[in-house]
This record gives structure tokens, C-alpha cells and sequence, in this order.
């Protein structure tokens, strides 16, 4: 169907509830000027359609438009709707060019800052993963519909709206504990604040590392795309118990079994994060990988042996492939036509579209996308521009996605005016002559 697309002339109109394709007869005057329109709805980028009226004439186009059909020799094309910020108040037809909110083609869209696009208004502080109030990130690549201008407008709840010790909203300078904005101080073994903020692995202030019974290890975790999403926790001997999130921690660590947790909030795994523990010489212990869900446990002793395996992308034509690799260690990068299967089983057979955003339905997984070669070229998704499937990739969308010098999203337009006032890359592209004396709208 449509999605709430109508295509509308005067008093009468026509649109699709349900299915791929649908007729309907219309009456018009040709001797008059109808002006028509087509729009309201989503995903119009699938909409298209034609008004055959038996005068040789027949007027194809999709959504959103408008435009002129009968006799047009009056008419002014331009933006005619008084709350776009284009509008022309000489034009008697509007053409569809009508924009609002920094260059949208809806009232309903606003444009992201840094002009990538546009997005329902809706989503406009509809909340973030990152601060706790949803569980999806910003819609804009520039994060500019997400964030402390949220907080000013009070479209983020007050507890949300957390600032840090310089007063900036969402912020992450932190006092330490001789109560300095941003210092460097930390707490000893003992809690007691340690002014040079370096406390060795036994927990002395400015110790040397040999007044205790254990042993020096740095564990490393993050480096994925959500880290913001990631805690872990280790339980050992001595009732030996620590907590964090990303970042780099060294401990001290005495000789016995120890289990490591990883946790993820989301529960869509790490998203190519890591765990990794090496001892006091640099040497690579264990290496832990939430792969998917939300948490998962690893038993370890120490001190350990050295782990020699190589870690890296093992999913071929990633641009972080590493064909050396011996073990997997989820940190593949996105690429056109990749299974998203790969970060989430849960959408398997499912492929990433060029703009490395949407995802699309391969349904009898034969490999090639529902969407490609339909004869619509998939390019412009959702105000974004080549986040479809028109690249190499998809074969420029099956084909559909070729201009008239068969380029790939090309701006080669159909120039060659045919019998019908349509136009084609060449006349061998025209339709056929049509002489049918009753509207139809397909």
C-alpha cells in the first residue's frame, strides 16, 4: 500500500490501502487546468503512479508531487503551500518543490545540523541510549537531535539532565576526592585520598607495587561502537571482588580462580568490544567477547600462560578483515551487502544498504535483497541520500538506480521529449501510443 500517500485533484482522489497495485476511474475536464498533488504519507520513495485519460497525454510520477494536467498555459509552477519556507505567492501550481524546517520535503521533518538529512519531528529528544532515557541512539549521524539542548527545551526529564562539576549537562569532568573539579586525586587501599592520584596495585599512595602478596595485571575493555552499554564485574579469592565500565584498570591480583562477567545493557552484545587481561610484562592473558545478549561469564586462573592466539575480523570484505586471524573477536566494521546477521543473530539474512544505516529483507535468502532490481530505485531513504541500495554491492539496485549514461545513481536525466510529454533517455524508452477515452489511475 500507499502508508498514507493520497494522489488528489479538486474534489476527487485515489490511493492504495493495501497490496502492490490498484486502479480507479476518474472524470476531469481537459479543457480546464487541474492541478494535482500526491503525498501525506511514508516511505513515499515506493509510490508511483499514472493518469491515463484517453487524450494521448498520459501523466506518470510518484511522491511526493504535483503538478498540472489539462490545459496548464495559465499556470506558474511553484511552491503554493504558505507555510513552506519557499513559498511563492505568484505561483498558481505547485510542483512539488516546497520545503520546510532547513530544506525538508514535510512539515513533520526537521533537518538534522549538519544538513545530512532529515527526520520525523517526533524523534527530535525522543531520548538515547548513551543517557539512559531510551534504548536507541540519536537518528541524526551528527547526534544534533539528541543531547543537552534536550535538557534546555524540557523535553528530558530533570534526573536525565545530570551536569558535571564545570556545570555542563551531560558532561563528564568529575571532582576527586579532595573535592577539586577535574583533579587528579583518588583513593588509596585504606580510602584515604591519595593527592597524586597514583596508588600501585598493593593500594599505597605512591607505592612501588612490593608491599603486598599479589601480583600486577591491567585489564583493558571497550573499544566497540556502544561501550557506553558495557560493566563487568571479577569475583576471586580473598573475597576479591571489583566493578567498572570501559576504560583501563590495573589490579592486583593474587594467584587462584577468578570469574569474569560481562554485561550489556542493551543486550545486543559488545558490538566489538573486548576484554583483555596481561600480566605485569605486557603478555596477553585471556581475552573475553559478549558476542550477543546481555551478559555471559568466563572462569580464569592466574597466573596464566601467555595466549598466543591472533584475535581479529574474520568476516570477509569487512575493511577490517584480517586474514591472519585465528579467532574471532567481533570487531568487524560495517560494509555495504554484509550480512547484519553477523552482529545480531537475530536479524540474519538481513543485509547492510550502502549508507551502512538500514538494513534490508532477503526473505528466501538467495542472496539478493527483496528490494533489489523491484524497478524503484531504492537510493533516498528517509531524506538520506545513497542510503539505499544503489552501489556496487546491490548492482546499483538491480539496474534501477542507472541514469541515462548508465551511471550509478547518476544525474543523467531523461532529456528525449516523447509523444506523450514524458521523457526518456532515448525514443526507443518512449511508451507506446495510447488513445483510451476513460481516465485511469494505476
Amino acid at each position: 500500500g500507499w502508508k498514507g500517500n493520497v494522489w488528489q485533484s479538486g474534489d476527487q482522489s485515489a490511493t492504495l490501502n493495501e497490496g502492490a497495485e490498484g486502479s480507479l476511474v476518474l472524470c476531469f475536464d481537459l479543457i480546464a487546468q487541474n492541478e494535482y498533488s500526491c503525498d501525506g504519507g511514508s516511505w513515499a520513495s515506493e509510490v508511483s503512479w499514472t493518469l491515463d485519460c484517453g487524450d494521448g497525454n498520459p501523466l506518470s510520477g510518484g511522491a511526493p508531487e504535483a503538478g498540472c494536467f489539462g490545459d496548464c498555459s495559465a499556470s506558474v509552477p511553484g511552491c503554493t503551500d504558505e507555510t513552506a519556507e519557499n513559498y511563492d505567492p505568484d505561483a498558481t501550481s505547485d510542483d512539488g518543490t516546497c520545503t520546510w524546517n532547513g530544506g525538508c520535503s514535510s512539515p513533520d521533518q526537521v533537518s538534522c545540523d549538519d544538513g545530512s538529512g532529515c527526520i520525523p519531528a517526533s524523534y527530535v529528544c525522543d531520548g538515547a541510549a548513551e543517557y539512559g532515557n531510551a534504548s536507541w541512539g540519536p537518528d541524526c549521524a551528527d547526534g544534533s537531535d539528541a543531547g543537552a539542548d534536550c535538557c534546555e527545551s524540557g523535553d528530558y526529564a530533570a534526573e536525565v539532565c545530570v551536569a558535571d562539576c564545570t556545570g555542563e549537562i551531560f558532561g563528564s569532568a568529575e571532582e576527586d576526592c579532595n573535592g577539586d573539579c577535574n583533579g587528579s586525586a583518588s583513593l588509596d587501599g585504606n580510602e584515604e585520598c591519595c593527592d597524586s592520584g597514583y596508588v600501585d596495585q598493593c593500594g599505597v599512595c605512591d607505592g612501588d607495587g612490593t608491599t603486598c602478596e599479589c601480583s600486577a595485571y591491567t585489564l583493558v575493555i571497550g573499544g566497540g561502537s556502544w561501550d557506553s552499554e558495557i560493566t563487568w564485574e571479577i569475583d576471586g579469592p580473598d573475597d576479591f571482588y571489583e566493578t567498572g565500565a570501559v576504560g583501563t584498570f590495573e589490579l592486583c591480583l593474587s594467584d587462584g580462580t577468578y570469574s569474569f562477567g560481562g554485561y550489556d545493557s542493551y543486550g545486543d552484545g559488545w558490538n566489538g568490544a573486548t576484554a583483555t587481561i596481561t600480566n605485569a610484562d605486557g603478555g596477553l592473558l585471556y581475552t573475553f567477547i559478549l558476542e550477543t545478549g546481555d551478559y555471559a561469564a568466563w572462569e580464569f586462573d592466574l597466573p596464566g600462560e601467555v595466549d598466543t592466539t591472533v584475535y581479529g575480523c574474520m568476516l570477509e570484505g569487512a575493511p577490517n578483515y584480517n586474514p591472519d586471524a585465528e579467532a574471532e573477536d567481533g570487531s568487524c566494521e560495517f560494509f555495504a551487502g554484509a550480512n547484519y546477521g553477523y552482529w545480531n543473530p537475530a536479524y540474519e539474512g538481513y543485509q547492510i544498504g550502502c549508507g551502512l544505516y538500514y538494513i534490508f529483507a532477503d526473505s528466501d535468502f538467495d542472496g539478493v535483497v527483496d528490494a533489489q532490481g523491484n524497478g524503484s530505485c531504492d537510493n533516498d531513504l528517509g531524506g538520506f541520500e545513497g542510503y539505499g541500495l544503489a552501489c556496487e554491492a546491490f548492482d546499483c539496485d538491480g539496474g534501477d538506480c542507472l541514469d541515462c549514461n548508465n551511471e550509478c545513481a547518476g544525474d543523467a536525466a531523461a532529456s528525449t521529449e516523447c509523444w506523450d510529454g514524458s521523457l526518456a533517455c532515448s525514443e526507443d524508452d518512449c511508451p507506446d501510443f495510447c488513445t483510451d477515452s476513460v481516465c485511469n489511475i494505476v
